[in-house]
């Protein structure tokens, strides 16, 4: 993701920092529990911060503040659920992480689909979701965000397709365009003007190519040598 590590300042020397382990988030109905050998395990309907939880964290309990109900969309089901389920612990580490309990995520399966993203977002926006981070792939993306827009509820899309953003829906990704441009930009800033490519043979690898093509001649550099139709996965 391009973060940026500072050195920390040095630390007065002390006893060691208590460390207190966390329990599992608390979840509603349809707590994760094993399924059967090639079945995916089951989805919380729900994952909030247990009680007593703020003081760990440091930050004050607010009893009287609204609860926030975030939905998150991930295939957590099919070929891409290795990837939808590391997603779902990173935000569940998050929200420890945030210690608010007024914080509630709602995750549902998208199974990869169109088709599975429309029925999560529909189960979602009638749980009483304000906000929708997902779902992971552009094509899911439009089922989502036109349910989404007819409520008034924003999406913040994992996609890094450029056309899913529109009124209301908003690229988490970064965007292949923005990377080939800032790649190409440093290599010419470098003195190197002859570049070649190797392309995967999908959406990405022809938004790749287009964007090179655009950007190269303005940088007054070449392409010598390209080379198409590589095996991969869909972006």
């Amino acid at each position: 993701m391009g973060d940026f590590f500072q050195g920390a300042r040095p630390r007065a020397q002390g006893p060691p920092p208590r460390i207190i382990p966390p329990p599992p988030p608390r979840v509603g109905q349809g707590a994760v529990r094993p399924g059967p050998a090639g079945v995916p395990e089951s989805v919380p309907d729900k994952i909030v911060l247990p009680a007593g939880r703020e003081a760990d964290s440091g930050v004050a309990a607010r009893p009287s503040a609204p609860v926030v109900r975030v939905a998150l969309l991930l295939p957590l089901s099919g070929n891409n659920a290795a990837l939808g389920r590391a997603l779902l612990d990173a935000a569940q580490l998050a929200l420890f992480d945030i210690g608010d309990q007024g914080l509630v995520l709602l995750p549902r399966d998208t199974g990869g689909t169109s088709e599975g993203a429309g029925s999560a977002a529909e189960a979602v926006l009638s749980a009483g979701a304000t906000l929708i981070l997902g779902p992971l792939f552009a094509a899911e993306a439009g089922a989502v965000t036109r349910r989404a827009r007819a409520r008034g509820v924003p999406v913040i899309s994992f996609s890094n397709d450029r056309a899913v953003t529109q009124v209301g829906a908003y690229m988490f990704g970064i965007a292949p365009q923005s990377q080939v441009e800032r790649i190409l930009g440093y290599a010419r800033s470098r003195g190197l003007s002859r570049y070649a490519a190797l392309l995967p043979n999908n959406l990405f690898g022809a938004t790749v190519e287009e964007t090179m093509r655009a950007t190269i001649p303005r940088l007054g550099a070449e392409l010598v040598a390209e080379q198409s139709g590589l095996a991969g996965e869909a972006f």
